[in-house]
């Protein structure tokens, strides 16, 4: 399980160091293009910034953006329940538990 998280991570680095580098490219074709390697230099820094604030923030602002609210014990006991049983089957850590009110069906 731990080895499928640690490949989840090193996967997801690959993944923002591409798009970094990507960026980077066009950042470049867009200086030399303009004959401003400045510009390009501005272009990569924002795309690693862009990139880290993904990296630590993508959690909580997707969070924020569908309106989910943290659920604890006491608020929902046979839901945290039902979490925690599922997380000790699988032998992995409790995850945090949020709830989203949505309008649309739910099965």
């Amino acid at each position: 399980m731990y080895s499928a998280i640690s490949t989840n991570k090193r996967n997801t680095i690959l993944i923002m160091a591409v798009f970094v580098a990507i960026i980077g490219v066009i950042g470049v074709f867009v200086g030399m293009y303009n004959d401003s390697y400045s510009l390009s230099a501005i272009i990569i820094v924002c795309a690693m910034i862009y990139a880290l604030i993904q990296y630590f923030l993508a959690g909580k602002l997707a969070m924020a953006m569908t309106g989910a609210q943290e659920i604890e014990k006491k608020d929902a006991p046979e839901l945290w329940r039902a979490v925690e049983n599922i997380a000790i089957t699988a032998g992995m850590p409790m995850p945090k538990v949020y709830l989203i009110s949505d309008s649309a069906p739910n099965a």
